[in-house]
């Protein structure tokens, strides 16, 4: 299930309410996260250090997808939102993450290159491409 995030703020209150409500995923959505069927493919998912490795990356995903709802939410509201400027943050995060696992995940295997190693080239790829989302390459710090 996604959550919808619906902001309000009462009258003469000086609180923000925050409500969340569960509606069903599409039947894309449905489908297995990218990263656990790689590394169930690899023979990687029992390992415990691995899973919890997953566990963050998901986490860091799932509350990006939260916070970015949220400010969705503050914007229809005519409001500016400090998330959409950390949304950027948590997106180079995510994917120097997402890169870092899929290299760990196809270990050595992750130095060849070809259309016959498509794992080594995905994550070789996206390792690179995560750089774009740094500020200029270099930094991710918030000026």
């Amino acid at each position: 299930m996604t959550s919808a995030i619906t902001r309000s703020v009462p009258p003469h209150s000086g609180q923000t309410e925050i409500s969340i409500s569960n509606t069903r995923l599409s039947r894309s959505a449905q489908l297995e996260e990218p990263l656990i069927a790689l590394a169930k493919e690899a023979g990687k998912i029992d390992e415990q250090q691995q899973r919890q490795e997953l566990a963050q990356y998901l986490a860091y995903k799932r509350l990006n997808a939260l916070n970015t709802a949220r400010a969705k939410a503050d914007l229809a509201q005519g409001t500016s939102s400090p998330i959409m400027s950390l949304g950027k943050l948590a997106m180079s995060r995510i994917l120097h993450e997402e890169g870092r696992l899929r290299t760990k995940i196809a270990g050595a295997q992750s130095l060849f290159e070809g259309e016959q190693y498509p794992r080594a080239e995905d994550a070789n790829f996206l390792s690179l491409n995560a750089y774009s989302t740094s500020i200029g390459g270099g930094t991710d710090q918030v000026q």
